[in-house]
């Protein structure tokens, strides 16, 4: 087995294993969130059964309550009918007769029928707001709101019978049953009459929203968690087959590696015993470095002269690219010296033509005195023009 197949599988040894700790990891979070799972469902449990326990205590309340209200009713009804009795034994049906007994005006009666009523009201209150709510998914919040306002109003409701303890005196009537007064006590201000049996209805309406609510809420709750632990053990099962997979692969090249190991053992102690081999591979590994120092060290040489000689010509081209622009300079400043001395030339030809066809001979003999004047300055700037170009042309 070659080195190269050797790297392959040793590379995908290290993937696998890599793969394999990542599955792994993944595994434990799939396990942690299955623990959360269960303890969520733990403790909506615990919450389903303290509120039940919440409504079976509502439950017997209300229920005592009720007795109590019947009992507390028919003990009216007796003081009433003995009161009447009493009144008409003793004042014979006078103008007063007519009117409500003095013992309708007791203040406990007064408190309970007060407190009645304002149970009812929050009870109606509640109900309406757990409808509003129905499809809220805090309705457990909200119930247990409404559950502390309750108590709380109803906590406060003899404070506010014991600031009005006579004001309603006129509100109990013969028959016995409950009647409000009129001065917007209830739900609708008075419109709907408090008779009996109205606060347990509303106690059991509100008892069956609640149930409703929290059986419908559970219930889903319940088929979320169930179809997520559904697909998290279908995760858990296609990532345990993968891990399956990937350790039979790792089998497998862990025979192909052990098996390279061995070639490559026996390959060394082969090549231990054969000392003559190892003698004649290790001079020749010998001679072909020798050769290959020599062939640096030559290639290093002429690289070394191949810079000097580079330096070289690179100054002798700075040098000849001097001295062609010193020549251009030269040449450029020769055409002007030049072009200055034929015009020269030119002008002092024509001045002397002038000077010939002069009108008088007096001022012909003076122009011809100013100009052998001017051709002698002329004649020297034009020999000394001369001497410079005859300077410049045996300086080149």
């Amino acid at each position: 087995m070659s080195v190269n197949e050797k790297e392959n599988l040793s590379i995908a040894l290290n993937e696998a294993s890599e793969r394999i700790h990542i599955l792994e990891r993944s595994t434990k979070e799939q396990d942690t969130k299955y623990q959360m799972t269960v303890q969520t469902l733990d403790r909506l449990e615990r919450e389903n059964g303290t509120l039940s326990e919440r409504l079976e205590s509502f439950d017997s309340q209300r229920s005592g309550a009720s007795s109590g209200d019947h009992a507390n009713h028919s003990s009216l009804l007796q003081e009433m009918c003995g009161e009447d009795e009493s009144m008409m034994m003793v004042g014979g049906g006078g103008a007063g007769g007519a009117g409500v007994p003095a013992s309708v005006k007791d203040e406990a009666t007064l408190l309970l029928y007060k407190e009645a009523q304002s149970v009812y009201r929050q009870l109606k209150t509640l109900c309406q707001t757990l409808r509003s709510t129905h499809h809220d998914d805090d309705s457990g919040l909200h119930s247990d709101m409404s559950f502390s306002s309750m108590d709380n109003t109803s906590s406060s409701a003899p404070q506010s019978v014991d600031a009005g303890p006579n004001a309603g005196a006129n509100s109990m009537l013969g028959g016995g049953s409950l009647r409000p007064s009129g001065g917007g006590l209830g739900p609708n201000n008075g419109q709907d009459k408090f008779v009996r049996g109205m606060l347990s209805s509303a106690a059991d309406e509100l008892v069956h929203i609640i149930m409703n609510m929290d059986a419908m809420q559970f219930k889903t709750m319940f088929e979320q968690t169930r179809a997520m632990l559904i697909d998290q053990e279908d995760e858990l099962k296609k990532k345990t087959e993968l891990i399956r997979a990937l350790e039979s692969k790792i089998s497998g090249q862990d025979i192909e590696l052990q098996s390279a190991i061995e070639e490559r053992n026996q390959a060394r102690d082969d090549a231990s015993h054969s000392s003559l081999a190892q003698d004649e591979t290790v001079v020749q590994a010998r001679a072909d470095r020798d050769a290959a120092i020599e062939r640096r060290t030559k290639a290093e040489v002429e690289l070394a002269k191949n810079r000097v000689e580079l330096m070289q010509a690179n100054s002798q081209l700075l040098e000849a690219i001097q001295q062609k622009v010193e020549l251009l300079q030269q040449l450029e400043q020769w055409q002007i010296d030049m072009h200055e001395l034929i015009e020269e030339q030119m002008k002092n030809k024509l001045s002397n033509e002038t000077s010939t066809k002069g009108q008088n001979q007096s001022q012909s003999s003076s122009q011809q005195a100013a100009g052998s004047a001017q051709s002698s300055s002329g004649g020297s700037s034009a020999g000394n023009r001369k001497s410079r170009l005859l300077d410049l042309f045996y300086h080149r």
